[in-house]
């Protein structure tokens, strides 16, 4: 039982040396492997260290062939734990110890050795694979920016439209509103108001939009008798076919108060060459419109409705940019045919509340044709010039008679010198507004005269003075009637009642003459106005 039990001492002895031998070598070995990485790389995580350190201390006696002390140790070790395994050898305590330090031998035994010597290589630089960017395509890129640039001007577009679209709805709706209270019905009288549609969807109410048509019919030509009233026949008017025109800059040449030449732009504007076609393309129920048309003693209540039904009516209709400032219910325009010298007009004249006579042509000798009250005298640019600078003799019909001028040249200077030679006397240009509004009014009739088959017209660049002062006074007065205006094509005689043949130079190459004489047939058979002369 001695002797046993010394074996057992030497036993653990041996073993506890061999495992402080081993300990301080995996130390050792650690520490070295450590400070080489370290200076190769970024440092590892403290669990990556301590496994390479034990793996390098583990492989690197096998790797150097070295058995060693601690190899002897080990294999003496593993004899002794399974000698020491065996039942009967040991007691108690004694069998504990080495039992649990066997276990852990066994496992670290038990690890795969390796083959061959083992190089621990520090890692290098990983590369990363360049990435090369494509070249974009120029065509593409352009046909995009393209794109990108015509979808804003679309959005842009859009949005200004409807702007414009909100405006104008908002505008109609006060004109129609304001309409209403103007032409509404005295208490106890219902008066029914037929609904007409333009083309453009406009609702116009067409009899009382200026004044009843009773009242038109009552006080047409200022009560003059029947026999006086111009009969009106069947015309030969030129329908269809077509005519080209040539570009035009949009401006005219012509001499200003100071006798210099001066540029003034043209109401018809810059346009291009073109060809304008009589098309004839009617709607429904428009042929009785166009024989009343051809043929003013043809016209009636529903040629009335179908013609303010026409797009440029309608406009006319339903906008109030008027020319004058007050309203008026009565009003003469006088115009200076020669037909104004064949019949007595200047009582009935007289008799209207406001009275609009075109440029300025003496009616002191002609009292009993053309009247003797004025109101307002609208004036070319010639005659404006002659009136406030060149003609030294001509007298105011009155001394409150205003003077009106339209034409866009020396405007300031002619009003100048209009209010400095005759102050009494009110001096004013049209508004613009108006002037943009009747020139508006003016193209879109022609298109539509165009449309129900009349027409080519003659070349423009201003509507007549006659014109401008007639649409005027459409939008400020409920009744107008008509004097010295020539409607029909076959009118013989002089051109004006002072027994002038021709008109002037100006009005033969500025103003379109059948197209201003289809106007007015047109405003006829709207029943807007009367026409009182042939």
């Amino acid at each position: 039982m001695a002797k046993s039990g010394v074996k057992a001492n030497k036993v653990v002895i041996l073993f506890a040396l061999a495992t402080a031998a081993f300990c301080l070598l995996s130390l050792s070995l650690k520490f070295k492997i450590t400070v080489v990485v370290s200076k190769y790389q970024d440092p590892p995580r403290a669990g990556e260290l301590a496994l390479q350190g034990i793996e390098a201390a583990e492989l690197k006696p096998k790797a150097e062939g070295k058995a060693g002390k601690a190899g002897k140790a080990k294999e003496k070790i593993k004899s002794d734990a399974q000698a020491a395994q065996k039942p009967g050898k040991r007691k108690g305590k004694e069998k504990k110890k080495p039992k649990a330090e066997a276990a852990e031998l066994k496992k670290k035994l038990t690890k795969p050795e390796p083959a061959a010597e083992t190089k621990v290589e520090t890692p290098g630089p990983v590369e990363v694979p360049a990435t090369t960017t494509p070249t974009p395509d120029p065509a593409k890129a352009k046909r995009a920016a393209e794109e990108a640039k015509a979808a804003a001007k679309a959005k842009i577009n859009a949005e200004k439209s409807k702007k414009e679209a909100e405006v104008k709805k908002n505008k109609d709706q006060v004109l129609e509103k304001l309409a209403k209270v103007k032409a509404a019905p005295k208490a106890g009288k219902k008066e029914e108001k037929p609904k007409l549609k333009t083309s453009k969807g406009k609702d116009i109410n067409a009899l009382a939009a200026y004044g009843s048509h009773t009242a038109r019919k009552d006080f047409k030509c200022g009560r003059m008798p029947e026999n006086m009233w111009p009969k009106f026949t069947e015309q030969k008017i030129k329908k269809g076919g077509s005519r080209r025109y040539i570009a035009k800059n949009g401006y005219v040449s012509r001499m200003n108060v100071h006798k210099k030449i001066t540029r003034a732009k043209t109401e018809n504007g810059r346009r291009r060459g073109r060809i304008e076609r009589a098309t004839g393309r009617l709607k429904d129920g428009e042929k009785s419109l166009v024989k009343c048309l051809q043929n003013l003693g043809k016209c009636d209540n529903q040629t009335m409705g179908l013609a303010r039904s026409l797009d440029g009516m309608a406009t006319l209709l339903t906008t109030r940019n008027a020319m004058l400032k007050k309203q008026f219910k009565r009003c003469a325009l006088v115009g200076n045919s020669g037909a104004m010298k064949e019949k007595k007009y200047g009582r009935y004249i007289d008799q209207h509340d406001f009275v609009a006579r075109v440029n300025a042509l003496p009616t002191r000798k002609f009292e009993e044709n053309l009247g003797n009250k004025t109101s307002l005298r609208v004036m070319s640019f010639k005659i404006s010039k002659d009136v406030c600078c060149f003609r030294k003799n001509y007298k105011p019909d009155n001394p409150k008679l205003q003077f009106l001028i339209w034409f866009p040249a020396s405007r300031s200077d002619i009003l100048k010198q209009l209010r400095k030679k005759y102050p009494t006397n009110p001096s004013s240009v049209m508004p613009t507004p108006f002037l943009s509004t009747a020139v508006g009014v003016f193209k879109q009739l022609r298109k539509d005269l165009l449309r129900l088959g009349y027409g080519p017209f003659e070349e423009w660049e201003y509507m007549t003075s006659g014109m401008h002062a007639l649409l005027g006074l459409v939008q400020s007065c409920e009744v107008v009637n008509l004097y010295g205006f020539t409607t029909d094509v076959s009118t013989k005689g002089p051109y004006w009642f002072t027994g002038r043949k021709e008109p002037p130079r100006s009005g033969r190459t500025q103003h379109a003459w059948d197209h201003e004489r289809m106007v007015l047939r047109s405003l006829y058979a709207a029943g807007l106005i009367n026409i009182c002369t042939p």
